[in-house]
């Protein structure tokens, strides 16, 4: 799974949330993954909520 630059993103990976995804209009802005999928990441929001985003949706930040 990568994420839009193309850039691997696998579990605990902190990844930010790219503006104009239906989450980050929610106010998640990061977080960190803990389930990567065929299509849709699991990530624990800054928030302290799990979502499922669209890979497509994040920008990794740092292993």
């Amino acid at each position: 799974m990568t994420d839009h630059t193309g850039t691997r993103i696998r579990r605990h990976d902190r990844v930010a949330i790219l503006p104009g995804s239906p989450a980050r209009a929610s106010g998640h802005e990061y977080g960190d993954v803990q389930l990567v999928g065929r299509k849709w990441v699991h990530v624990t929001t800054n928030q302290g909520r799990t979502i499922q985003v669209a890979a497509h949706d994040l920008h990794r930040i740092n292993r």
